[in-house]
């Protein structure tokens, strides 16, 4: 699948990427990128560029897109760090969602 945004994003970056990893997936998201929904959770993606992959969550009430991590596109698996640090963010965003 192609993710593509029709307007340029906010993107609330809590990991505290550099600001060039934001803007790089601001491109992305702008100029359309082939993307993969988490099938363990809903409005999660996985957006790839030709060297990094972005787990972000796209949320449906805002738009907003949620910069969960970054990973090197050539590693093949994220490392337990990364894995765990995505899973807690997200379950944390859930779990507000959910009460907001």
């Amino acid at each position: 699948m192609k993710l593509r945004l029709e307007k340029e994003p906010i993107i609330d970056n809590l990991r505290n990427h550099s600001a060039e990893t934001v803007e790089k997936l601001r491109d992305l998201l702008i100029a359309g990128s082939p993307a993969r929904l988490d099938p363990r959770r809903k409005n999660f993606y996985e957006l790839e560029n030709c060297s990094k992959v972005y787990y972000i969550h796209l949320s449906p009430m805002n738009g907003k897109v949620i910069l969960l991590a970054v990973w090197d596109k050539d590693d093949c698996t994220k490392t337990a760090t990364e894995e765990t640090a995505a899973q807690e963010i997200a379950e944390s965003l859930l779990a507000c969602c959910g009460t907001c």
